[in-house]
């Protein structure tokens, strides 16, 4: 996360009036698709990131693209700013109700390792039976006391992988991601007919237990390279710098004769 303009207050502040999409890059062929069309990049392909802002109808640019705020914007105050203006000439029709769901379960891990939050998996043999949680997490969710305490995600039990130790089948599982995030302790299981009363007060005191490992991002690199730490991604990365970078920390990591 760009903490120069995201972690702003007033950019914070002025988001709460927009929808907020966090890129899956390389994750999804759709999105890399979508993203090639948005931004024009260097190399003419998909690069690691991308800002823009957008109408409701998920077409129409209402500000520049770019592949950061910071080649848009001089400062988080400026940035903010024209958010409120943009968001001005908009009426809602709506409150947020849908939970803010990562992709699966293995890139909510990966999310909530890099921003340092715990993740929260709706567990369910399949998305019709899911749907009862998930809409039960979206109500807290939303909450002042919870949001932007957690990372979302879902599937079935054989999806949370690398987290030893979770027992349920159907439920909701609160997990402490390792700083890599490809690994991760479970935290509470939450059963399936647990009230919502009860479900808050789980998340609670998972929030108070969770503590994010203390990390720089040179120390972070570095040590995954030590240790052969990669993400693999399902689609081929297509950024020239991200890719001499992940190549070089390959040969880093391969151990010395």
């Amino acid at each position: 996360m760009d903490r120069s303009f995201l972690s702003r207050p007033a950019v914070i502040a002025a988001s709460r009036d927009f929808v907020c999409v966090r890129l899956a890059t390389y994750e999804d062929p759709l999105e890399a698709k979508f993203l090639k069309s948005l931004v024009r990049t260097g190399s003419g392909e998909v690069e690691n990131t991308g800002f823009c802002l957008l109408a409701p109808d998920g077409k129409k640019r209402l500000s520049r693209s770019a592949r950061g705020m910071d080649h848009l914007y001089a400062d988080a105050a400026e940035m903010a700013a024209e958010m409120t203006k943009i968001a001005g000439t908009f009426k809602p029709i709506a409150v947020p109700s849908a939970l803010p769901l990562a992709a699966d379960a293995r890139l909510g891990l990966d999310i909530a390792a890099a921003d340092g939050l715990p993740l929260v998996i709706v567990v369910g043999p399949d998305a019709t039976s899911r749907k009862p949680l998930v809409d039960r997490m979206a109500k807290l969710g939303w909450t002042d006391e919870f949001i932007g305490r957690f990372i979302y995600a879902e599937g079935t039990a054989k999806d949370v992988v690398g987290v030893p130790g979770v027992t349920i089948d159907a439920g909701i599982v609160v997990i402490a991601p390792d700083k890599f995030g490809q690994k991760g302790t479970a935290l509470r299981q939450i059963n399936v007919d647990m009230t919502i009363e009860k479900t808050a007060e789980s998340l609670r005191l998972a929030a108070k237990e969770y503590q994010a490992p203390a990390k720089t991002f040179q120390n972070h690199v570095r040590e995954g390279q030590r240790l052969g730490v990669f993400w693999e991604t399902k689609l081929p990365v297509t950024d020239p710098m991200e890719n001499n970078a992940r190549e070089r920390g390959k040969r880093m990591a391969q151990p010395k004769n």
